[in-house]
């Protein structure tokens, strides 16, 4: 399974990516998008890329490799609420989640996780200016406890609603993010039932 390119364009459109710039990849399956924002941010930027599956991380890195990319750091964990170790679900592709969230039981292993601040601290970010959010599902999990990063960094979001427990996780999302003073702008996404969510801080 290929990431959709009319999605990778609405992250590169919605990004407006500056040389420079810090990006967090948070879901960053094979690497689509972190080599797009590679090459957008220029060797002054960096991408973080964040991948949990085995598999998907392994052909992550060799990516980031093949096409050199040297303001690229991979990383090995999914997010969350907290840092701590959880349950995963291994599909080797897109949809690959928490198993809790996913709510299924097969290929489980244990994977780190991380929170947005902590993954900041960890690197002495002092910026992040846009996060890309593909986490099938731990969106909301992750947003409730986002304020403190999202106060201080301020970034552009670009997040993938999920159905969860047979609900779109569109309209929580956007209400937490509302509760942060940011805006939300729901796209459509071509030939997928899953919209993208676009947000913004509201100056």
């Amino acid at each position: 399974m290929v990431e959709p390119l009319e999605t990778n364009d609405i992250y590169l459109n919605k990004g407006n990516l500056q040389v420079g710039d810090i990006v967090f990849d948070l879901g960053a399956y094979c690497g689509l998008s972190v080599y797009s924002f590679s090459k957008l941010v220029g060797e002054e930027g960096h991408v973080f890329a964040l991948e949990p599956d085995t598999a998907n991380y392994e052909a992550l890195i060799k990516n980031v490799e093949n096409h050199n990319l040297k303001n690229v750091t991979t990383i090995k964990k999914g997010v969350w609420s907290t840092t701590t170790k959880l349950l995963f679900q291994s599909e080797a592709n897109m949809g690959s989640g928490i198993s809790s969230v996913v709510d299924r039981k097969v290929n489980l292993y244990e994977i780190e996780v991380i929170s947005l601040m902590n993954l900041c601290l960890t690197y002495n970010l002092q910026k992040v200016d846009y996060v890309k959010l593909d986490i099938e599902g731990s969106e909301i999990e992750v947003l409730r406890t986002a304020r403190e990063f999202l106060e201080i960094y301020k970034p552009r979001l670009i997040i993938e609603a999920h159905v969860i427990k047979g609900i779109l996780s569109t309209t929580e999302v956007c209400s937490i993010l509302n509760s942060y003073n940011y805006a939300s702008e729901v796209i459509p996404q071509f030939g997928l039932p899953l919209p993208l969510i676009y947000s913004y801080p509201v100056k």
